[in-house]
């Protein structure tokens, strides 16, 4: 699998965000609506950030700098 690479923009910031593909959380079907077969996948992704990258740095210490983002991705080939 190819992680999925793209940017992300959070406070008008934007950085480069690889999102890798959890484990056996992944599929593909074939949708017949209206038309030719259209090949659908998706799967669960998920990608770690520092929220201090953005400015966004009220209550750090006390607050995690770290944030995982976990995210659902669907998407079709015709």
């Amino acid at each position: 699998m190819v992680p999925l690479r793209g940017e992300f923009i959070w406070r008008g910031v934007s950085q480069p965000l690889t999102l890798t593909l959890t484990a056996l959380r992944y599929a593909c079907r074939t949708d017949r609506v209206d038309g030719p077969p259209v090949q659908v996948c998706g799967g669960d992704f998920e990608g770690e950030l520092l929220s201090s990258d953005f400015g966004a740095t009220f209550g750090l210490p006390f607050v995690a700098n770290r944030v995982r983002l976990v995210v659902q991705v669907e998407g079709r080939r015709p």
